[in-house]
């Protein structure tokens, strides 16, 4: 891909030309990033002089920079989709009480987490429980 290409992706994102952050503009960037080639504010990657030859580097710290600077753009760069995350809805009964909730299923995870709320409305006694309570999203949850 040659810089007018790289250029066009990062302005297409809708991203910044100097830190390849979304968000704002060159104008308003506040980064000190700093060109291996030029010394100007951009990765190499969206350097100008990148493949002129007149780079005083060796080539292999360029394609170094170049292989770093790419990885950022990409991290950077937001999905055109948005990921939603898989949940169901469950009706989940104890001693008589009965509530309907939506449960994130988490094929990676090797724990699983209960709002504290949900075991005070149960009734709930929790086994092998953690003394851990973290904040995920804006909901407090207990591990199990």
């Amino acid at each position: 891909m040659n810089y007018d290409d790289r250029k066009r992706q990062v302005m297409l994102k809708r991203c910044c030309l100097v830190c390849l952050k979304p968000g704002h503009m060159a104008e308003k960037c506040h980064s000190n990033v700093r060109c291996l080639i030029c010394e100007r504010r951009h990765y190499a990657l969206l350097c100008p002089d990148l493949r002129k030859g007149n780079s005083s580097l060796p080539k292999n710290k360029v394609a170094d920079e170049e292989a770093k600077s790419t990885e950022i753009l990409l991290t950077n760069l937001s999905s055109e989709y948005e990921i939603y995350p898989k949940t169901i809805t469950v009706r989940l009964r104890h001693k008589g009480k009965e509530v309907c909730v939506r449960v994130l299923m988490d094929d990676g995870s090797h724990r699983s987490y209960i709002e504290k709320s949900l075991v005070a409305e149960l009734n709930l006694f929790l086994r092998n429980r953690s003394a851990i309570s973290r904040t995920v999203w804006w909901w407090n949850f207990t591990y199990c």
